[in-house]
C-alpha cells in the first residue's frame, strides 16, 4: 500500500493535469475541501488529497486506505491506497457506472459494461492516449476491467465499519448495500446520452457539461440507468449495488 504515483502526480504538472483529465482525480481541488465537513465515524483522521469536477472528494485514510465522497451524501473506499485507486480511476474511467458490479457477474457482462461506457466517453473525449501515458509514467500495468471490477467490489465491502463517513451535525447509520441489484447496460440505460469520464453519469446532449466544471453534476455514484441500484444512508451511505431512498 504505497502513495508512490501520488508523489510522482505532485512532482509532475503534466501528470497531474492528465490525472485530473479525463480521469477526475484533481490534486488542485484539495484545497477548496468537500462541500461540507465531514468525519469519520469512527474518529480516523481524514487527509484531502483530491476532487472532481462532481464536487467529490477523495480522502486517505490513517491505514492508507482511499475513500471517495461525493457531494450528495454517498460514500466507499475504492482502493487500500493511492496507488490502487488510481489505478482503477484510469483503468475504469467512468469507474461509478461499475459499482453494482462483481466478478460474479462474469467476464462476459463486465466486458460489455466496459465497451459501453468508454466508447460513451470517446464520443467526446480521448481517454486511449492518455490513459496509455499515464499508466506508463506511473509505472501502472495494463489490468483486465474484470480485475479492476473485483478490486473495486473488495474495497467497497471494506467501508463498514471503521470508514463511514458522518458530519458533525448527523450520525451515520448505512443500509443494507451490499446484495447485487441490476446491472450496467440494462434496457433501460441512457445509450443516446454522453457520459463524463470524471464522473460516469450520462447527461443530456443538448448542454454537455464541461468534465472541469463543479455546476449541473449529480451523485456520481448513480448509475446511468433510473432505475440501477443505489445505496443511501441518512447521512453518508456506501454505493455498492442495492436501492435505497433516503431516510
Amino acid at each position: 500500500m504505497t502513495d508512490h504515483a501520488l508523489r510522482l502526480l505532485r512532482q509532475d504538472r503534466r501528470l497531474a493535469e492528465l490525472a485530473a483529465f479525463p480521469f477526475g482525480f484533481d490534486l488542485d481541488r484539495a484545497a477548496q475541501g468537500h462541500v461540507e465537513e465531514v468525519c469519520l465515524a469512527s474518529g480516523g483522521p481524514l487527509e484531502t488529497v483530491a476532487g472532481d469536477d462532481t464536487g467529490g472528494t477523495y480522502f486517505v485514510c490513517a491505514d492508507g486506505s482511499v475513500l471517495y465522497a461525493d457531494s450528495e451524501g454517498a460514500a466507499g473506499i475504492i482502493g487500500p491506497s493511492v496507488d490502487e485507486a488510481l489505478e482503477l480511476l484510469i483503468g475504469l474511467p467512468g469507474w461509478r457506472d461499475y459499482t453494482g458490479l462483481s466478478p460474479d457477474d462474469g467476464e462476459e457482462k463486465i466486458l460489455a459494461c466496459a465497451a459501453e461506457t468508454e466508447d460513451g466517453i470517446r464520443e467526446y473525449y480521448g481517454i486511449d492516449e492518455e490513459r496509455a501515458e499515464l499508466r506508463a509514467a506511473l509505472g501502472f500495468p495494463e489490468r483486465s476491467p474484470v480485475e479492476l471490477v473485483g478490486r473495486l467490489r473488495a474495497a467497497l465491502l471494506r467501508t463498514e465499519p471503521d470508514f463511514v463517513l458522518s458530519t458533525r451535525t448527523r450520525d451515520a447509520r448505512t443500509t443494507d448495500w451490499a446484495r447485487p441489484g441490476p446491472r450496467c447496460g440494462s434496457p433501460c440505460s441512457r445509450r443516446d446520452a454522453p457520459i463524463s469520464p470524471a464522473c460516469g453519469r450520462a447527461t443530456p446532449r443538448h448542454g454537455v457539461r464541461s468534465p472541469r466544471t463543479r455546476s449541473g453534476a449529480g451523485s456520481p455514484f448513480e448509475p446511468r440507468s433510473s432505475t440501477a441500484p443505489r445505496a443511501i444512508s441518512s447521512c453518508y451511505g456506501i454505493c455498492c449495488g442495492t436501492r435505497h431512498g433516503r431516510r
